[in-house]
């Protein structure tokens, strides 16, 4: 055993008590580990060799503590120097100016070269003097140790999906891309991701020719994504911590602690100033929040209660942590003040939390409850990462496009469209119907020439009349419907006027039909609404806002649109998105019926 002098306090680094259990030790060092790793950032941020000082000492603390041998000896050293955790000297500051900011100051004691990092656990259990050979080894100690861990996180985390999915019970067993699968779970929550069929393919070209372990391949792949998938399975590992554990909680700022904890793991450390809750002070200020933000939590409180201040801190954190310019927005409403607004959204009890999506409510918190907040955390986490998604060309998942606001207390409902019932009479058959739902934005409005021969809309054939028949996977109350369409302008290619694709001008809308119309049926019958659309109703954006009558269109299961004609001489007529705002209902489970009689009891 070398004489490296007092040790570092491995339990602070790790957040652990001097009584933790082997599994304890573990879990602590995953979460650090995961917070701490250098592959989060760039390989030339200058927060790199921080990153990389906070790591070597979280390793370093597990290497200590894992061991029964290692950790018996190491905690006599501590009572040898006293149990309290020795102050860097000046030395080992100039050698190692790194500690600032990790939590508290984590000191190294010993000495140190000004040229190398210092630790006192390979020194003191292996007689190492710092020379280069011993640096290589411990590296590769470090890298074995953590593989170690992200392995079995990957499995944890995302194996239980991939059995699900793949009728496979073993990690292992999985090559090429269902390996990408797992990795694409974990690294964006859905299979497919680019992270995940980057590590698929090249774990299977290579563990079949080489064979060489996940995180012999995680290492080899790109910075990138590198970085992306180790974001994601932290959000991922200590969600599920930070939510359990918030159960426990006895106070709010140990709540709000062990967010900000959880969010700058999640999220990494933001280097711009995140906005504090917004204090609403009328109801048009609140209607303009919610029409700018997807996403709104709404803190309603009162100056007299004292669970309203227990939270509050919590409830601040959280905003500084993960609010994102019109993506999510945190705001408190005094109900003293603003009791409109508490009426309208049926606020009784206080402190109440309100989450809006897209204008609409989507949970609410009743008090201080941890088991509400906790629901709500997961809730907020899932969105943020979606709501980052929103303008992917992905057409699962996120949230989606609209080319229009919503109106006040309603909601985007086209996810409960019957995809696969989908049907669209007289379309060009080099289109298809589903991009008519795409969540992405279309390609045509963004800027510079398109870099795929694929076309995200939907163009007439035969002329410009279309039939398409929309199914619901639920009844429905529909409010609004939003059409986009962006034919070429007069700046095109195209000098054919009557190939040249035009707006729809007059639409008729039919309820409840039990499959498509045809076109001398639709012609025939009265719809239910007729909507005749002004060149002047289209927004830049190429969007129009069609309000419907509401009371004409309520426990609604399909919905019939045909494009009857254009505001062009073409015989042609182009849809890029369709969007339907109002109201979706439960999933009806006729076993759950039950007869009620004309009396009562029967």
């Amino acid at each position: 055993m070398a004489n490296t002098g007092p040790p570092p306090d491995y339990y602070h680094i790790l957040e652990i008590s001097g009584t933790a259990t082997t599994q304890q030790i573990r879990d602590a060092y995953k979460r650090a580990a995961l917070k701490t790793h250098p592959d989060r950032v760039a390989a030339d941020s200058p927060e790199r060799p921080t990153r990389t000082r906070k790591f070597q000492l979280v390793n370093d603390a597990y290497y200590t503590l894992s061991d029964s041998t290692r950790r018996r000896e190491y905690d006599a050293q501590r009572r040898l120097f006293g149990s309290t955790r020795p102050k860097p000297s000046a030395k080992a500051n100039n050698a190692d100016p790194h500690f600032e900011g990790f939590d508290e100051e984590i000191p190294v004691g010993g000495d140190a070269d000004a040229n190398t990092f210092f630790s006192w656990a390979w020194n003191y259990f292996t007689g190492s003097k710092g020379d280069a050979n011993a640096q290589q080894t411990r590296q590769e100690s470090e890298n074995a140790q953590f593989a170690d861990v992200f392995e079995e996180m990957l499995r944890e985390e995302g194996m239980n999906e991939a059995e699900q999915q793949q009728g496979k019970g073993k990690f292992w067993s999985l090559a090429g891309g269902a390996a990408g699968g797992v990795l694409g779970f974990i690294a964006a929550n859905f299979p497919g991701a680019i992270a995940g069929m980057v590590a698929g393919n090249r774990f299977g070209a290579i563990r079949d020719t080489r064979g060489k372990s996940v995180y012999e391949v995680f290492q080899e792949l790109p910075q990138s994504d590198r970085t992306r998938l180790l974001a994601q399975l932290a959000t991922r590992v200590f969600s599920h911590a930070v939510a359990s554990e918030a159960l426990r909680f006895q106070s709010a700022s140990e709540m709000g602690w062990a967010f900000s904890t959880y969010a700058e793991i999640s999220f990494g450390q933001q280097s711009v100033e995140m906005a504090k809750p917004i204090e609403i002070e009328s109801t048009e200020q609140f209607s303009t929040v919610l029409k700018e933000s997807r996403l709104v939590v709404a803190d309603f409180y009162a100056n007299w209660c004292a669970p309203c201040k227990q939270i509050a801190p919590f409830y601040e954190q959280l905003s500084q942590s993960i609010s994102k310019p019109k993506v999510i927005t945190f705001v408190k409403i005094n109900t003293e003040a603003q009791r409109a607004l508490a009426a309208e959204f049926a606020v009784q009890s206080l402190p109440t939390f309100i989450l809006f999506r897209d204008g609409a409510i989507v949970e609410k918190v009743k008090g201080a409850d941890p088991q509400g907040l906790r629901s709500l955390i997961e809730k907020l986490t899932s969105d943020v990462e979606s709501a980052g998604e929103g303008s992917s060309s992905s057409g699962s998942g996120g949230l989606a496009w609209r080319g229009a606001d919503l109106p006040r207390g309603y909601t985007d409902i086209s996810d409960v469209v019957n995809v696969r019932g989908l049907e669209l009479l007289n379309a060009d058959t080099d289109f298809s119907v589903r991009t008519l739902f795409n969540k992405s934005k279309p390609s045509s409005l963004d800027k510079g020439p398109s870099t795929s021969d694929e076309r995200d809309w939907v163009e007439s054939d035969t002329d410009e009349q279309l039939l398409l028949f929309v199914p619901f996977n639920s009844a429905v109350k529909l409010h609004t419907l939003q059409l986009t369409s962006l034919p070429p302008t007069n700046d095109d290619d195209d000098d054919d006027d009557d190939e040249t694709p035009m707006r729809p001008m007059t639409i008729k809308l039919f309820t409840n039909r039990p499959h498509n119309l045809g076109f001398d049926e639709a012609d025939d019958i009265d719809p239910t609404q007729t909507i005749e659309i002004d060149e002047a109703d289209w927004k830049s954006n190429g969007t129009v806002n069609l309000p419907l009558r509401f009371v004409r269109f309520q426990n609604i299961t399909s919905l019939v649109i045909f494009v009857v004609d254009g505001d062009g001489n073409s015989e042609k007529v182009r849809l890029d998105r369709v969007r339907l705002i109002g109201e979706s209902g439960e999933k009806r489970e006729m076993g759950k019926l039950e007869k009620i009689g004309d009396e009562p009891g029967e």
